[in-house]
């Protein structure tokens, strides 16, 4: 398994591949506090082969972190499920 963050802001936008939740939510965090985005969000996914193409691709999994400032300057995170529907 790895987790997918991104923090898309105004001016930058921030993404990465890691490979434990602890590593993703410090890194979107970081990047979160340095560089003014709204918000980041981090989700696990699958790396799996594409049954079309074969090719490398990741599948979402459906656990998802988001996080915002928080009311004391420091970030909140929440816990997120969705259902992902595969295409």
């Amino acid at each position: 398994m790895v987790y997918l963050w991104d923090a898309p802001g105004p001016a930058c936008h921030g993404s990465g591949v890691s490979g434990s939740l602890g590593t993703a939510l410090d890194a979107a965090g970081e990047w979160l506090m340095s560089h003014a985005p709204s918000s980041a969000r981090v989700e696990a996914a699958w790396l799996v082969a594409s049954a079309r193409t074969l090719e490398p691709v990741y599948e979402l999994t459906g656990q998802a972190w988001q996080a915002s400032h928080g009311a004391a300057g420091g970030l909140q995170w929440e816990r997120r499920s969705h259902k992902y529907v595969a295409r």
